[in-house]
């Protein structure tokens, strides 16, 4: 891959990363410190349901859907920074369709 698209997708998941950051410590509020190390749960304070809302208004900030299977996976904020990079790079978007398996 040539440098400049290595930096140009470098770039965009440094901005995923942070404005899933940003609308993670929105939900969670300023009390607690998140990054992207921290668990999705026993560092956010999320329950299950919660961590489920917030997954939904990811998809529909990046207007993505992330397969529950991936979501299963996910354990840190990270994890679920790489999940929204992945899809919304376009791997297989356009094969789960516009329902897709997240909804």
């Amino acid at each position: 891959m040539p440098e400049g698209a290595t930096n140009v997708i470098m770039e965009q998941n440094n901005q995923i990363q942070t404005r899933v950051l940003d609308l993670l410590c929105k939900k969670v509020g300023a009390a607690r410190l998140i990054d992207l190390d921290s668990s999705v749960v026993d560092d956010t304070g999320l329950d299950s349901v919660s961590v489920m809302d917030f997954v939904m208004e990811l998809e529909d900030e990046f207007d993505i859907t992330i397969p529950l299977d991936q979501i299963a996976d996910v354990r840190t904020v990270g994890d679920l920074a790489n999940a929204v990079q992945a899809r919304s790079r376009g791997n297989g978007v356009a094969q789960d369709g516009p329902t897709g398996e997240g909804h």
